[in-house]
């Protein structure tokens, strides 16, 4: 009968309210991906999971959870001897997830995103310095305006999942820009 009493206190139903939405939080909070400091020289940087070293051989970052996809891939220039594009932002685009942002670190251009939902289907690749490199990239044989387009990911599933081809950002320096891509986005 006691009990009774005390589950129809407000004080009492107040404070486990109160105490469920902070359980829940944590839980919440929790279940934003591993990332770790895994690949070639690279780290996490903080951004939802993402692992941004040079980890494109396949082998999954330092907490990865197996059952989800990771993607791996590599920003590189446009000059005779394609150097990497170090600071280069890549986000990916999905229904119904939050975009999830992660920088390259590797000298190489290579990174890698842990963690990812197989919801995800295109991204997109940010100059990290516009008077070095256009926001315009050439992928699988397409021109892209990465402000203005979104490049297609593969289908994603559990494990490695490595971008068809480079992403080839446009050098700025003395060169002007490219043209658009014709028709707007391919």
């Amino acid at each position: 009968m006691r009990t009774t009493v005390l589950w129809q206190s407000p004080h009492v139903r107040a404070s486990l309210s109160a105490l469920l939405a902070l359980i829940a939080i944590a839980i919440v909070a929790g279940c934003g991906g591993g990332g770790g400091g895994g690949g070639n020289g690279g780290g996490n940087v903080g951004n939802n999971g993402a692992n941004n070293g040079g980890n494109t051989n396949g082998n999954p970052p330092a907490g990865q959870d197996p059952t989800l996809p990771f993607l791996t891939g590599k920003v590189v220039d446009n000059s005779s001897q394609a150097q990497g594009v170090v600071g280069a932002t890549i986000t990916l685009f999905g229904t119904g997830v939050a975009n999830k942002t992660a920088r390259v670190s590797s000298a190489d251009g290579s990174f890698t995103i842990a963690n990812v939902s197989a919801k995800y289907t295109a991204f997109s690749v940010v100059s990290p310095d516009t008077s070095k490199w256009y926001n315009y990239a050439l992928y699988i044989s397409k021109q892209y305006d990465t402000l203005n387009c979104r490049l297609p990911l593969p289908a994603l599933a559990a494990g490695n999942n490595n971008l068809a081809t480079p992403v080839v950002l446009f050098s700025a320096g003395n060169n002007p820009p490219p043209p658009p891509p014709l028709n707007g986005c391919p």
